[in-house]
């Protein structure tokens, strides 16, 4: 059973790729890539550098090769395509440009990442507070960072109920910490 609230945004994915596919092990494989791809995409441009030098080259054969993303590629969790997330939007809300739409499109990937990888938000609490302390325009980031969680959020309410997701949250948070681990 997964974690609430279920990874409603890896669900929607795995749903759309396994109706082309047909097939279990190449939606989750596919996922699996398309999640190391961008997290070599990100991850090279955090450290700001060039995929054709030595040193780029050689990050991102470190993240290819790595044996624990090729296990975690190939699962039917989003772990990795949460990771991908994570860092995507690490990558907008340090970036160094100051680009208003650029911090925008971080918090609108932090909302995507809750319908993800719940367990990852935190490694973006002190970029995302940052912006919140600093930045004059908080409520145009907290629109995005709603829009974020508003496209899985919606649906999820819709096809649940508010007062039985509500129930499942609560029964999953507490079993998480309490009865079955976490």
């Amino acid at each position: 059973q997964p974690h609430f609230p279920g990874y409603p945004i890896f669900s929607f994915f795995a749903k759309c790729i396994y109706i082309i596919s047909g097939s279990m092990g190449i939606t989750f494989s596919l996922l699996g890539a398309l999640s190391i791809y961008f997290i070599i995409y990100y991850s090279i441009n955090i450290l700001n550098l060039k995929i054709n030098s030595t040193i780029g080259l050689f990050t991102a054969s470190i993240i290819f090769l790595n044996p624990l993303m090729w296990l975690m590629s190939n699962r039917y969790m989003p772990d990795l395509m949460g990771l991908a997330f994570a860092i995507a939007s690490f990558f907008y809300l340090i970036n160094k440009k100051k680009n208003l739409l650029d911090v925008c499109i971080g918090f609108f990937l932090f909302g995507l990442l809750a319908g993800i990888r719940l367990s990852y938000l935190p490694f973006l609490f002190i970029p995302m507070g940052y912006h919140l302390i600093l930045n004059k325009k908080k409520s145009i980031l907290i629109l995005w960072l709603l829009m974020g969680l508003l496209i899985w959020l919606v649906p999820l309410v819709l096809l649940t109920g508010f007062s039985d997701l509500w129930i499942m949250a609560m029964q999953h948070t507490s079993g998480h910490f309490k009865d079955y681990g976490g």
